[in-house]
């Protein structure tokens, strides 16, 4: 018996217990980090991503540095929805 399978004897898990519960850890963080970032420029911009989408769609001026920021933080909402969803499939199995 390796030392891992002896670790997860005495924590009373097999593998596939072991799995799943690395695999809600390794989401959570990915949720999270994608969480922050979001929260990071609705602090930077101190408004909702949609009150940027919808200044942005309402501006002919394009600002790159603002759009640029945008399409990030559009990057990281997408990421954490993506994210969230493959946890709650692996919550509901």
């Amino acid at each position: 018996m390796s030392t891992v399978e002896k670790i997860l004897k005495d924590l009373g898990l097999n593998k596939e217990q072991a799995a799943r519960e690395y695999a809600i850890f390794a989401l959570s963080q990915k949720i999270a980090e994608y969480g922050d970032e979001c929260k990071a420029y609705e602090k930077k911009y101190n408004m909702s991503f949609t009150n940027l989408e919808q200044k942005i769609l309402e501006s002919s001026v394009e600002v790159f540095k603002r759009d640029e920021d945008y399409l990030a933080w559009k990057f990281a909402k997408e990421g954490k929805v993506f994210w969230q969803g493959k946890i709650e499939a692996l919550l509901k199995e």
